[in-house]
């Protein structure tokens, strides 16, 4: 595939990119600019352009609302790789602060602290097995379809959501050719003693779908507990959030 682009950039004139990739080696690859971007805006709300796939086995959509400093979101999972069959859907709401502009060109770093979290199962065998589990929430309180809030319980271990907390992001806006907003949000699962570092790659782009700005809403940034992996064995074999 590289020797025909390469012969492809052979056969174009006036265009410095493919000049550039043309005079690359495969020990020294093309050094291309990035685009410009305008100042960084995630006022509005986006959404997953396709279903997404996660390790593990799972599938699922995502919904980011952000108003100001505040964000909120949906993290919707599902059993099918068409997302059409839903498990549950985990929400979350907070603030977010900006950290830095130098460390990943193009890229900003985001602190997005979680202060409020929610479930809502789809999945009667998901129901069964948090209603034995008495970490996220008293007894009872798990009915199929009925948003629960997990705040108080401090999140949900078994699941691995912790209520307070902070997520460490990476945050990047870009045009697509159309002339859609993109937004691309940090994915990373390396860890050091036990806590997520700050990611240095993206998760698949989320879309714009209203501009700004929008009031507070529902969003799902995941408190990511290893040691939760094993505490509970549930029909989805095991959940495990990821951010956005």
């Amino acid at each position: 595939m590289y020797l025909t682009y390469c012969y492809l950039c052979q056969q174009t004139t006036g265009c410095d990119t493919c000049s550039s990739v043309d005079r690359s080696t495969l020990t020294s690859p093309p050094r291309l600019a990035a685009p410009a971007l305008g100042p960084l805006s995630m006022a509005g709300e986006w959404v997953s352009t396709r279903c997404e796939v996660r390790p593990m086995g799972l599938f699922l959509r995502r919904r980011l609302r952000v108003s100001g400093n505040s964000w909120q979101a949906d993290f919707k999972f599902y059993q099918d790789a068409m997302c059409t069959s839903p498990t549950l859907t985990a929400s979350a709401e907070g603030t977010l602060t900006e950290v830095s502009r130098r460390r990943i060109p193009g890229a900003i770093d985001f602190d997005f602290r979680v202060l409020r979290a929610f479930l809502t199962l789809h999945d009667e065998g998901l129901v069964k097995s948090l209603s034995q589990d008495t970490t996220c929430g008293p007894p009872g309180i798990w009915q199929l379809g009925v948003r629960k809030d997990v705040t108080p319980s401090q999140g949900c271990p078994a699941l691995g959501i912790t209520v307070p907390t902070t997520e460490h992001e990476l945050v990047r806006l870009e045009l697509d050719q159309s002339g859609h907003a993109l937004l691309y949000l940090g994915q990373s699962e390396q860890r050091s003693n036990d806590r997520k570092l700050r990611p240095t790659s993206f998760q698949p782009p989320l879309l714009q779908c209203n501009a700004p700005e929008l009031p507070p809403l529902t969003h799902f940034l995941n408190s990511f507990n290893g040691a939760a992996r094993a505490s509970l064995a549930l029909p989805l074999a095991s959940v495990v959030f990821l951010i956005l």
